[in-house]
């Protein structure tokens, strides 16, 4: 299952053919899709939350918040995030909760892994990328990145969370930090960068 713009939904039952789907909805631009318990849920522009339990039909929900860019599931609830440091979950995909995440910095990605989901963004104004952490969804625990403003996705594989930073006009060779690896603990250690 593959989304973006506009309103592209695409399913392939192995990898090398796909087909284009009809969403049902006028959002122009869907960020990120995911499953979870039964269902596929896509996130996108003006709060846009779908949901699917084949990728064929699908079903509008309601957020109430902008621009939702990045959705998990884990800890059996899905865990969406977007901008304005917007925090949703939900444990079945149609009811949604607002959480407080301790910032007003746009998030770009969230990953679940080692017990725990890990959200990630940054800000231009403040200068500086954003590390949040929770064991349950609820409770945001913001982390010093020690990065510039350039985080925009994180994944979790071997023990470990993976961040993406984007590229950004005006950086020298040496600032240019295009893999950040976080070693995510019940502690959670710091971020270490790596070329």
């Amino acid at each position: 299952m593959a989304v973006g713009r506009p309103d592209t939904f695409l399913t392939s039952p192995d990898g090398v053919t796909w087909t284009q789907r009809d969403s049902g909805t006028t959002a122009t631009y869907f960020s990120a899709i995911t499953w979870g318990g039964s269902q596929f849920v896509a996130v996108g522009d003006g709060g846009a939350i779908l949901t699917s339990p084949d990728g064929v039909t699908w079903t509008a929900r309601v957020s109430g918040i902008g621009f939702l860019r990045a959705i998990t599931w884990g800890n059996s609830q899905f865990v969406a995030v977007g901008d304005g440091g917007t925090i949703l979950t939900s444990p079945d995909g149609m009811t949604w909760t607002r959480r407080e995440s301790g910032t007003t910095v746009g998030l770009s990605g969230i990953a679940w892994g080692g017990g725990q989901f890990v959200a990630v963004g940054f800000s231009y104004d403040s200068y500086k990328s954003t590390i949040l952490s929770s064991q349950d969804g609820v409770t945001w625990t913001e982390r010093d990145s020690g990065i510039p403003p350039s985080l925009v996705d994180i994944t979790w594989g071997g023990g470990r969370a993976i961040a993406l930073c984007g590229s950004r006009t005006g950086l020298t060779e040496e600032e240019a930090q295009p893999i950040v690896i976080i070693e995510c603990s019940a502690e959670f250690a710091a971020a270490d960068t790596i070329a």
